[in-house]
């Protein structure tokens, strides 16, 4: 091999060297920019989780006092119906009866 010949094949060696140092080079940078782009929505997500359970917990929280609620409502339309069903008549004046203190009852 003549002396011109060898340089050429360095020069390709080192050139072609350049290319995959290069693409190698581009392909990290790559991952690199995809692991920063994951962890950030990891965080995001972790983030979102948290304040939903947050929400979660308020809205089962509204949901048992709306139902109590309810059942209370409930009752006093059950109790409303009850009484109108039972031919009740409402009082137009109270009279209290006294009881002496010192009257007994006996047996």
């Amino acid at each position: 091999m003549n002396h011109a010949t060898t340089h050429c094949l360095v020069f390709r060696n080192i050139f072609t060297l350049k290319i995959l140092l290069a693409l190698l080079s581009i392909f990290t940078s790559a991952l690199l920019v995809f692991y920063v782009f994951q962890i950030n929505e990891i965080t995001k997500a972790g983030y979102l989780t948290k304040i939903y359970q947050k929400q979660i917990t308020q809205m089962s929280q509204e949901n048992r006092s709306l139902e109590i609620d309810y059942s209370q409502v409930s009752a006093l339309k059950n109790i409303e119906t009850l009484v109108q069903n039972s031919n009740f008549e409402k009082v137009k004046d109270v009279k209290y009866i006294q009881i002496l203190e010192s009257t007994v009852a006996a047996k």
